[in-house]
């Protein structure tokens, strides 16, 4: 899937990965103080470093097209 990922055009819904990402982390997190169990510690921070770095992504991706004046602009 990364291969067919990396080759998608940038569009502002590429935010929507990073919700379920987020909330799959905080799951886990959740997972972990509830149970204390350490798979779920291990996974809470796996998934917190894949939602950090989806989230730069896209930010600068977003911010990259903002700069050339792609984002908000008017349709015809």
């Amino acid at each position: 899937m990364y291969k067919s990922f990396t080759g998608l055009k940038f569009f502002m819904s590429w935010w929507a990965f990073t919700f379920p990402l987020a909330a799959l982390t905080i799951a886990s997190t959740v997972a972990f103080q509830v149970t204390q169990v350490n798979f779920y510690a291990y996974i809470s921070w796996m998934m917190l470093i894949i939602t950090i770095l989806a989230i730069f992504l896209v930010a600068w991706q977003t911010f990259r097209h903002i700069r050339k004046g792609e984002i908000c602009i008017k349709e015809e």
